[in-house]
């Protein structure tokens, strides 16, 4: 198991940053509390090598961001804590301001079978290291992608999910 990890995170390590993605990542429903890097919640930007725009623990203070404090960092990409809350922003008309969500770049991570979020701290990070390293980039979910994912599946979950599967648990 831990050379499966292993290997995922070496393959994934840094292809966020040359050029480097600016992330938003918000720990909120209304999204405007962000994750901080340094937090356990943006480990996997910061592993990919993305900005986290928010700031890092003990540099930015810890407080719930204006909308417009958020469209000044410019994110490329925002990541929200569920999928309601994606569906809120994309609805929102004073979220449209901000560019990444008026280009539709606003994304939660799958939930199934178990959140593949930051929370609980788990092997759920796996999968989401791998779905965040392509949903930053924009890059659509591919053959790699699938095949990444459902080596973890396989190994961890010791369930093999079928392209179908697959399709339906990053659907959003």
């Amino acid at each position: 198991l831990a050379t499966e990890a292993e290997r995922l995170i070496d393959k994934y390590r840094g292809t966020l940053a040359d050029p480097p993605v600016r992330v938003y990542l918000a720990c909120s429903q209304n999204g405007l509390s962000p994750c901080l890097e340094g937090h356990s919640t943006g480990e996997a930007a910061a592993l990919l090598g993305a900005v986290n725009v928010a700031g890092r623990v003990g540099q930015s203070e810890r407080r719930p961001l204006t909308l417009d404090e958020i469209r000044e960092r410019a994110p490329d990409v925002v990541i929200v804590a569920s999928t309601g809350a994606a569906k809120s922003l994309r609805a929102a008309p004073e979220w449209q301001q901000l560019p990444a969500i008026a280009a539709g770049r606003v994304y939660a991570a799958p939930e199934l079978p178990f959140n593949w979020g930051p929370r609980p701290p788990s092997v759920n990070r796996l999968p989401s290291l791998i779905w965040l390293a392509y949903v930053a980039r924009g890059r659509p979910f591919d053959d790699e992608f699938r095949e990444d994912v459902s080596h973890v599946f396989a190994a961890f979950y010791h369930v093999t999910p079928t392209a179908a599967q697959l399709e339906q648990l990053v659907a959003d």
